[in-house]
């Protein structure tokens, strides 16, 4: 049996999957939280697009300003994509990490349950 010595093994080992439940908890409300931003700032870029096309078809001496300005909003939904991809990406690679942690903390309790017995 592994005696003390294994018992403080173990029980840092669960120390740890229990930080790291506790980041992937912090990350994943990052994640939400950046979602229901970007959806927030979908929303208020659609609106202002809506609004530029009509200003687009009232005015013909500003439509090369409108186009300017959708370009713009373009480029911004783009930033936002790529950012909302980006923390998907690391939100991802933190749960896989921490699967094979806890896959390895869960085979050193098998073991040592299997010594135990």
């Amino acid at each position: 049996s592994w005696g003390l010595e294994g018992s403080q093994a173990l029980s840092q080992q669960a120390e740890v999957i229990v930080r790291q439940l506790q980041e992937l908890r912090r990350l994943e409300e990052e994640v939400r939280l950046l979602r229901e931003t970007s959806l927030q700032q979908k929303m208020r870029l659609e609106a202002q697009a809506m609004e530029l096309e009509a200003l687009a078809r009232a005015e013909k001496a500003g439509r090369a300003e409108a186009e300017g300005l959708r370009a713009a909003l373009a480029g911004a939904e783009v930033v936002r994509k790529n950012l909302e991809e980006g923390s998907q990406r690391e939100l991802e690679e933190v749960q896989r990490l921490h699967q094979e942690q806890v896959n390895a903390g869960v085979e050193r309790i098998q073991i040592h349950n299997g010594e135990l017995g």
